[in-house]
């Protein structure tokens, strides 16, 4: 008989974030350790899960929660958070339908709800959701935010910035969170006009941007194309690439000997390769690398020159992951800022960069195939895109117990060579990360544990 774990441990562990420590010390590899398992110990096992992208485990211990507390909203939104991260779309509108059964008017199951079709870009739909929530709960002050997120995924900026303006008297003590939402807002509406004005002028574009999609998404690759259709950069599509179909022994020669625990993490990490190689052969001066479940928060132009790219950079993200959180740092006429990578990393806790959307320049692609071709393909493509950005004295600027410093120890251990890529991070960023589920995630056995924290670099 599985012991039943102790629960004074498990909530010492919570408070202190330790989630990948919970789910070592605790495991849920069958569901005969599941069922012995307390419901308390449950719900913090499930959002351990959920952080550290355990996805089998999470599934088995959110099915569970349905199954012995079928009447608690917790269950409902732990099996709706679990579902959204694998990305199982038919599981996800089950599930909502099934708790919106049973708590109609539960606030946090209603703004989960509108914000999946948001998440989904079908603002039409999120708009029709967000009426039916209103009527079932009236009062909830999240419904202005989602209002606010609606305008921003159609690029009405200005809407968007007065919906928060016009909510901070019934918020007040949110009012410089808002004011802040607003003022950034503001900064894109002026980006995005400056945008639409440079893009007249210039008809010779100067980059493409490479897509990459697995075969079996074609529902996500017809989303993102469809704003392209009439104006913007040409569109590649590069083939992702299913680390679970990778045989064992090819992911350990081409990693280490777990590589086959992680085949969803090399698969990611080939398919950018693949990017790279694509940039090449079209002899691209420059490209926009991203993936099929990316959000673009502004118009792309035609021409990098309306973006004023540094000029000599390699490599430069785009994304949220790696933006300064502060309008401080943006420039009052609404010119794009690019900070070098490094600083970003000293002045606010990354964990995790994203690969999702950087702009590569073809000498940066060049230094990469070189880089990669030396040092192989171990760990997460974003973490391997920030060691190859920075220098190893970094580490006396960061948090020793963080996860950038884990992760890069891990990176730095393998990497040779001096050489870096010239990198920077634009604020306020282009891409934000999609939402539809990890497939590198599910294609793992286990997750992605950096090996640096008890090694000496």
């Amino acid at each position: 008989m599985v012991h039943p774990p102790d629960l004074d441990r498990l909530r010492e562990l919570l408070v202190k974030s330790q989630f990948a420590a919970i789910v070592e010390a605790f495991p849920v590899e069958t569901d005969t350790q599941v069922a012995d398992y307390p419901l308390e110990a449950l719900y913090i096992l499930s959002k351990s899960l959920r952080f550290t992208g355990a996805v089998s485990p999470l599934l088995r211990v959110t099915r569970d929660l349905i199954r012995r507390a079928p009447d608690q909203l917790e269950a409902h939104l732990q099996l709706v958070d679990a579902l959204r991260l694998v990305g199982d779309t038919a599981g996800l509108e089950a599930a909502f339908a099934a708790a919106l059964d049973r708590f109609p008017a539960a606030p946090p199951l209603l703004v989960r709800w509108v914000a999946l079709a948001l998440l989904a870009d079908d603002s039409d739909e999120a708009e029709r959701r967000l009426r039916l929530a209103r009527e079932a709960a009236p009062e909830n002050l999240a419904m202005a935010d989602l209002e606010a997120q609606i305008a921003t995924r159609r690029h009405d900026f200005s809407r968007a910035a007065s919906l928060y303006e016009a909510a901070i008297p019934g918020q007040p003590e949110q009012r410089a969170v808002l004011l802040k939402k607003a003022a950034l807002l503001r900064l894109y509406d002026r980006i995005a006009k400056r945008i639409a004005s440079a893009s007249k002028a210039i008809r010779s574009p100067d980059y493409a941007v490479l897509v990459i999609n697995l075969d079996e998404h074609t529902d996500r690759l017809k989303q993102f194309m469809a704003p392209f259709a009439e104006v913007g950069p040409t569109v590649h599509r590069v083939p992702g690439v299913r680390g679970r179909h990778l045989p064992d022994l090819a992911a350990a020669r081409l990693t280490d000997k777990d590589g086959p625990d992680f085949k969803g993490t090399l698969g990611c990490f080939l398919a950018h390769v693949a990017a790279w190689e694509r940039m090449l052969t079209l002899d691209l001066p420059h490209a926009l690398i991203t993936e099929d479940d990316a959000h673009l928060v502004l118009p792309l132009p035609a021409n990098t020159a309306t973006l004023d790219l540094p000029p000599d950079y390699d490599l430069c993200f785009v994304n949220r992951g790696l933006e300064l959180p502060s309008t401080a740092s943006a420039d009052d006429q609404g010119n794009i800022v690019y900070h070098p990578l490094r600083s970003v990393l000293v002045e606010r806790t990354v964990t995790s960069p994203g690969g999702y959307g950087y702009f590569l320049s073809r000498t940066g692609a060049e230094k990469l195939f070189r880089f990669v071709e030396r040092d192989g393909f171990f760990g997460d493509l974003d973490w391997r895109l920030v060691a190859y950005s920075t220098e190893r004295d970094l580490l006396t600027s960061l948090d020793q117990a963080s996860l950038a410093s884990t992760a890069l120890k891990a990176q730095w251990r393998i990497i040779g060579g001096d050489e870096r890529l010239r990198s920077y991070a634009m604020f306020p960023c282009l891409v934000e990360p999609g939402r539809k589920g990890s497939q590198r995630l599910a294609d793992n056995r286990r997750r992605h544990v950096q090996r640096a924290e008890a090694e000496p670099t």
